[in-house]
């Protein structure tokens, strides 16, 4: 799938968001706490890759701001599709660090263009260096996750 394909389809979900449920301002990278379990207060939304949805809070916790630097990392096997190495800003950091332990709210859903494109678990505290997704379906969506968040660096 090449780069336009990949902005086409993360946009066109930012369109089908229905404003009611999320009405919140955005940047183009954010992260908000989500449960798999269904909570008062918390909205469900589906991430790919799983069959039953997620529910998130409707307040962004971490944004575009809250990450210094994203690179793409190296693949540890040609096949595989890019990671991408992100290095969270300290206040980034002790929030994320903050989460762990609460059994009630254990992931964080990352939204790219406010498309949920994946959940992941806080199971321990993240140093301050640079943390590993692995949450793309091609190289391009990796690609575009560096330039959106080294954007606001620019």
């Amino acid at each position: 799938m090449d780069k336009k394909r990949v902005i086409e389809k993360l946009r066109r979900g930012a369109k089908s968001l229905e404003p009611k449920k999320l009405n919140v301002l955005s940047t183009p990278i954010d992260f908000r706490i989500g449960s798999i379990l269904e909570k008062e207060g918390l909205v469900p939304t589906f991430v790919r890759f799983q069959r039953t949805p997620v529910f998130v809070s409707p307040e962004i916790y971490l944004n575009i701001e809250h990450i210094h630097h994203a690179e793409v990392a190296a693949k540890p096997h040609p096949s595989q599709v890019d990671r991408v190495a992100v290095r969270f800003t300290q206040q980034g950091i002790e929030r994320i660090n903050a989460l762990v332990g609460y059994s009630d709210l254990p992931t964080l859903v990352i939204y790219i263009n406010n498309v949920s494109v994946a959940s992941i678990s806080i199971t321990s505290k993240i140093p301050a260096a640079p943390v590993e997704f692995n949450i793309f379906e091609s190289d391009e969506e990796a690609e575009y996750f560096v330039s959106l968040a080294n954007s606001v660096k620019a």
